[in-house]
């Protein structure tokens, strides 16, 4: 009897993935309707699936950023569902993460600050977490935390490394620290290929489907720049700009030309 238990559960788990599978085909064809009942059906199949549950909540975050109505009801699924993966495995810091996304976008600080500590406790490199923490926050409050992050062997540290590059550009006024900074920013995933990671819609607030994939990319490389020539290093600091124009397509701020034309 226990055999058979366990081999229907796999198949149900199995039967789950597969409808996953599908609906990110489906949301990846604008075809969102069709998406959610796939996912829906998924967390049926695999009512305790942490997967099924927080692709379901991810999912409905997303439609309520995103859909052109997103009524009071929908709202709450979203959280719901985010809660539901939270409780299914309280040792992943994404649903907490996601959830800081909710309350701040509903403007209770309080509670997305708490979120986001949770999901950095739990991830200390978490992206989402991270910019979150740093949105509602003081640099000063959350320094210690992107100093954690930085400690870690990560891919997606880019928002700390950005971070503290800041501050020792524009507060210390220590652009050799800061440009090291900048370096390490620019070769982390979630700042550099961003688009590759499945809650990158969520790494700024407001949420955009479109147009912001490289955006901090390019910040990231203007502010090296900016090190670059307030070093004196004039040649590293035009090819720092260039390839700020280069990975915005020429989309850059006029900002970030002033400096460029500084520099020249």
């Amino acid at each position: 009897l226990s055999s058979s238990i366990a081999l229907q559960a796999t198949k149900s788990y199995h039967k789950s993935l597969s409808r996953q599978l599908v609906a990110d085909s489906l949301i990846k064809a604008s075809r969102p309707q069709d998406a959610e009942t796939f996912l829906e059906a998924a967390l049926r199949d695999a009512p305790n699936d942490f997967d099924a549950a927080f692709s379901l909540g991810i999912f409905r975050l997303r439609q309520m950023f995103l859909s052109d109505i997103s009524t009071p009801t929908q709202e709450k699924q979203a959280r719901t569902e985010l809660l539901k993966a939270a409780k299914l495995n309280p040792t992943k810091g994404g649903p907490f993460a996601l959830l800081g996304i909710w309350y701040e976008e509903k403007k209770d600080f309080k509670r997305a600050n708490g979120c986001y500590s949770k999901a950095l406790l739990l991830e200390p490199s978490h992206p989402v977490a991270g910019r979150g923490a740093l949105r509602v926050n003081p640099f000063l409050t959350v320094q210690k935390l992107c100093e954690e992050a930085t400690d870690i062997n990560s891919p997606l540290n880019g928002w700390a490394w950005k971070a503290i590059g800041r501050h020792k550009a524009m507060v210390e006024g220590d652009d050799n620290l800061a440009a090291i900074c900048f370096q390490e920013s620019i070769r982390c995933i979630d700042i550099a290929t961003p688009h590759n990671e499945v809650l990158s819609l969520f790494f700024n607030l407001p949420v955009e489907d479109k147009g912001r994939e490289l955006k901090e990319l390019t910040e990231v490389w203007a502010e090296l720049a900016s090190c670059y020539r307030r070093l004196g290093r004039y040649t590293a600091s035009v090819r720092a700009f260039d390839s700020a124009w280069h990975v915005s397509a020429g989309k850059i701020s006029s900002r970030i030309l002033c400096s460029w034309a500084q520099g020249e």
